[in-house]
């Protein structure tokens, strides 16, 4: 039984709530919602009617979930565009009426906060500061901006639940009450609000790098929605600030002194940039007076545009209850490997009562499954349905996140089983969302089936040495040859490139004791993996025909395959001398179909492109149709490659063509190439890799730089100088004197410029 180590990261849904920009109510409502749920903080506001906003704060905040509060058409238009964000519940409701008419929630809510936390030993601590229950006058002219920064609950009447009763009796809450026109006193900060519930402990996890942050204030107009809701998607982007109308700037004069010094304190161990309080407003021009109302303590200016949302900028953290480690339970059955864990250490309340309550389980799965599986697709959400019809038993119910993938359970679940997802229908998939039909071709399943031989990409290693790749040219699939001549093709120089047999003798191609690599060592590897069979020929004494035999049908006895005639054949087995032949896995022809070529390509990116930087997945050569009407070439790529990077950098998608030695890249090949990576949908960084097993010609070169635009480079270019050393670029800084390195394929890239362009222009001028 083998077992794995699974990473379970516990947070809440992540809503994002879609209303119509000129419906006061519905943003309301957005906001008292958001409050009714544990991690509701955090959950965006957007405005259906401007699609390209919402587009970006949907991609940015990585949204689980979509509400539309609202019946506008548009609304529901943005919703259907985000198809791949599945409802993961039965209607478009939150709340279910469940049991003697009593109303529960879907998400996980401040109930089973209070729950849970309430049977906590920091929980006394709480308690002993005390609660407060911020109430204002609705006639207040700065009421919503006191309801976007404190909070409210929905009313029994919208949802059957009176949380604010259900909060401030758990609590023993004092109520608060905000003069609608004196100043308001820094007091209420002296305790916890009873809003502040929806986010308690909440913390950020390492797997999301966040961007620009700087807490302060929000200056903006309170009457105005945009302000108001660019405030909130600040805050939900966990950036603390307080909202300040300075229109009614004399109501903070009592908040402003203590709000300052409670920040300073906090930061005073940060790097002095980050010891500055911040304006992030809409309009420029309010700096200068904010500066003058705010102090001098203010010193740095955010402006609130919708670029800011670009992934570039303020980066959402991922905010999670807690995380816990469990013993995943391996299993391998005929279609996929499988892992069963328990969902231990619940930062929530698990109780029975809360079954309808549902959060998200993050995951992280340290599992060695080969090759051909993995548990970590990348992060493409528009690939969650597919990911989880084959992973999860609901397709409802999968996200793909940065480095992770994400279950949707409920409160009360105690365990989870997540299949493996083929690498074959990640690619398939990848390419059917840019209008092209993938199945892999013959040479591909040709090179599956001598990789799986080998024992693996990495295993492939005897690939590198030019002698082992001239054997199995040599000879066909009915040609014998004795081991002189076996030892003799291995150990060869290669008058193309020069490559001698001793460049690899410190190469690792099995485990060995300490000392050189042979060329007998070569063979019997060879022989091991199951390329090469063993066995004699014999002359049939009534057809005087000879028939070869291998070691495992050889007997002293033997019928002849041809005559049919059985004779004593131990006379000529005593002087007989044996023989090699191919194997069917090296395929009926001499060159294999490209598949050598190809595999000790991937043998040779499985190694160079993993590490810290990201993790690569392969797969051999694919058939590709257009589909839909799609104004594509119909054409083959001898490989695929999905790097995965940390987040936010995007995932990169790898196409190319592999040739063997004499083959040539042409304008066709480039042609089909280009427009295969142009479909690629946007969210992967796309690179066209081009490999042959001798030197690029001029021709090739000058083809390949094509590919390259003014200020992207894409093109890689790889061949035998860079295939054979175990380090790709190890031959080549040799010869030039270079420190070229290729642990990412963007390295590749610029070593290809450096190396063939660069050196090619400089020659032509």
């Amino acid at each position: 039984m083998e077992t794995c180590k699974v990473n379970i990261c516990y947070r809440p849904m992540r809503i994002a709530w879609v209303v119509h920009s000129g419906d006061i109510e519905a943003v309301r409502r957005a906001v008292r919602l958001s409050n009714a749920f544990w991690g509701g903080r955090h959950n965006p506001i957007l405005f259906g009617d401007r699609p390209e906003e919402a587009r970006r704060l949907i991609e940015v905040f990585r949204v689980d979930h979509i509400v539309v509060l609202g019946q506008q058409p548009q609304l529901q238009t943005l919703r259907d565009e985000f198809s791949h964000l599945i409802n993961p519940f039965f209607g478009d409701e939150l709340f279910i009426d469940r049991e003697q008419g009593q109303s529960r929630s879907y998400l996980l809510d401040v109930q089973n906060a209070l729950a849970y936390w309430s049977q906590q030993p920091d929980w006394k601590s709480v308690t002993d500061r005390g609660f407060l229950r911020i109430v204002w006058d609705e006639a207040d002219p700065l009421a919503d901006g006191w309801l976007f920064q404190f909070g409210s609950f929905p009313t029994p009447d919208e949802v059957d639940i009176d949380y604010a009763s259900i909060i401030h009796r758990a609590t023993m809450a004092v109520d608060f009450a905000i003069d609608a026109d004196a100043p308001v006193s820094h007091a209420l900060f002296a305790r916890t609000s009873v809003a502040h519930l929806n986010r308690y402990g909440l913390y950020r996890h390492h797997g999301v790098r966040a961007g620009r942050e700087h807490p302060g204030f929000y200056v903006g107009d309170v009457s105005n929605t945009e302000d108001l809701v660019a405030f909130w998607n600040l805050r939900a982007a966990d950036v603390p600030l307080l909202f300040v109308d300075l229109a009614h700037i004399h109501r903070y004069e009592r908040i402003l002194p203590g709000y300052k010094a409670d920040f300073l304190a906090r930061v005073a161990h940060e790097p002095e940039p980050f010891q500055h309080l911040a304006v992030w407003a809409r309009n420029r021009q309010v700096f200068d007076a904010a500066r003058v109302a705010l102090g001098d303590e203010v010193r740095t200016f955010s402006k609130t545009v919708p670029e800011l949302w670009n992934g570039l900028n303020v980066v959402p953290p991922m905010m999670i209850l807690g995380d816990a480690s469990a013993l995943g339970v391996v299993s391998k059955s005929i279609d996929r490997p499988s892992v069963v864990f328990s969902l231990n250490e619940k930062p929530f309340s698990s109780d029975p009562w809360f079954y309808t309550q549902h959060l998200i389980a993050s995951l992280s799965i340290y599992s060695a499954v080969d090759e051909q599986h993995t548990f970590t697709p990348p992060y493409v959400p528009e690939l969650n349905e597919m990911a989880s019809r084959a992973m999860y038993f609901d397709y409802r119910k999968m996200r793909l996140e940065p480095d992770r993938v994400a279950v949707i359970v409920d409160a009360a679940d105690n365990d989870l089983t997540l299949r493996a997802l083929r690498v074959s229908e990640l690619i398939e998939s990848i390419f059917k969302l840019a209008n092209l039909s993938a199945k892999p071709s013959n040479s591909g399943l040709m090179t599956r089936q001598l990789v799986a031989r080998m024992g693996g990409y990495d295993d492939c290693r005897a690939f590198k040495i030019p002698g082992v790749r001239r054997l199995i040219k040599t000879y066909g699939p009915n040609a014998t040859f004795s081991k002189s001549a076996a030892l003799q093709a291995i150990g060869k120089t290669d008058h193309a490139t020069g490559a001698r047999f001793s460049d690899h003798e410190r190469l690792f191609i099995e485990p060995r004791p300490s000392g050189p690599l042979t060329q007998t060592m070569v063979l019997e590897h060879l022989v091991a993996k199951g390329l090469f069979r063993i066995g004699v020929d014999l002359t049939c004494p009534s057809c005087n025909l000879p028939s070869w035999y291998t070691l495992d049908n050889l007997k002293q006895h033997n019928t002849c395959e041809l005559c049919g005639n059985s004779h004593d054949f131990s006379r000529q087995l005593v002087s007989a001398d044996f023989s090699y032949r191919r194997t069917g896995i090296l395929g009926i022809e001499k060159n294999t179909q490209g598949a050598i070529p190809v595999a000790l390509l991937l043998q040779q990116l499985s190694v160079n492109l993993r590490g810290m930087a990201g993790r690569i997945l392969l797969a051999p050569s694919y058939d590709l149709k257009p589909v839909n009407g799609a104004g594509l070439p119909e054409c083959e790529t001898d490989f695929v490659g999905i790097y995965a990077q940390s987040f936010p950098d995007a995932p990169i998608f790898i196409v190319g063509e592999c040739k063997d030695e004499g083959d040539r890249i042409d304008q066709d090949d480039i042609k089909n190439l280009r427009a295969v990576a142009d479909a690629i949908p946007k969210r992967f960084d796309t690179f066209i890799l081009l490999a042959r097993l001798s030197p690029f010609s001029q021709e090739e070169i000058a083809l390949a730089a094509s590919l390259n635009e003014r200020f992207r480079r894409r093109a890689i270019l790889i061949s035998a100088r860079e295939l054979e050393p175990y380090n790709i670029y190890d031959r080549v800084n040799a010869e030039l004197g270079t420190q070229y390195r290729g642990m990412r394929p963007q390295d590749l890239a610029d070593a290809t410029e450096h190396i063939y362009f660069s050196r090619v222009q400089s020659a032509l001028t």
